[in-house]
């Protein structure tokens, strides 16, 4: 099995998977969100399974700020998904895009958990949203620190249930085949492929 790379940033810009439309509050996109991004925060890469609150612990992020684009408040291509943390200490201000730039391009996880910053916008980036701040380091290195005891102690029940707890897909995956987005969904066809289609289907990997 391999092992997962939790704190990989994408080298290039994620491509759209889904496309709803003509909802009237933007919190309605959020389970389209959580299949898009997979579950984690597009800024710090923190996962739902990382927290207690599982999603609860997450929102949904205007790229072009409300403030700026009224027009784009409800435009799912204006959107992502963040935890609660990032969205916060972002409010108003334009930052990458992880929908046009490849963040691993900008930013890079060292061993010991902080983050480096790569290009200025990088550096921007981590201080906005203090990604080096002593909680969000901390909180990484428990991650890298489990699956350092994990290669360690393969044999070891309780680090491996530890493990899979950390590393699985969450259990209430988003049916999106049930969704219907009052304007439609430009990309429908992939929604039949969403995390939980591949579950029912048998070929979603236990752990990523």
């Amino acid at each position: 099995m391999t092992t997962p790379d939790p704190f990989a940033y994408p080298p290039e810009p994620h491509l759209r998977k889904h496309g709803p439309a003509g909802y009237k509050n933007y919190s309605e996109f959020k389970p389209w969100l959580r299949d898009e991004f997979e579950f984690r925060c597009a800024y710090c890469l923190q996962r739902e399974m990382w927290s207690r609150d599982r999603h609860a612990a997450f929102s949904v992020d205007h790229l072009v700020p409300q403030v700026e684009g009224e027009d784009l408040i409800c435009d799912y291509r204006n959107l992502v998904y963040a935890c609660l943390r990032c969205n916060a200490l972002k409010q108003d201000v334009r930052a990458l895009d992880p929908t046009r730039e490849g963040m691993g391009r900008h930013l890079r996880i060292e061993p010991a958990g902080a983050v480096s910053g790569l290009t200025e916008d990088g550096r921007f980036l981590i201080g906005l949203l203090h990604l080096n701040a002593a909680s969000a380091v901390s909180e990484r290195r428990r991650i890298l620190r489990l699956l350092k005891l994990r290669q360690r102690y393969p044999a070891d029940p309780d680090i491996e249930e530890d493990y899979r707890t950390a590393f699985r897909y969450p259990e209430d995956l988003p049916d999106l085949r049930l969704l219907k987005p009052p304007q439609g969904n430009a990309l429908d066809a992939n929604k039949l492929q969403c995390f939980c289609a591949r579950r029912e289907k048998g070929d979603l990997p236990q752990l990523y």
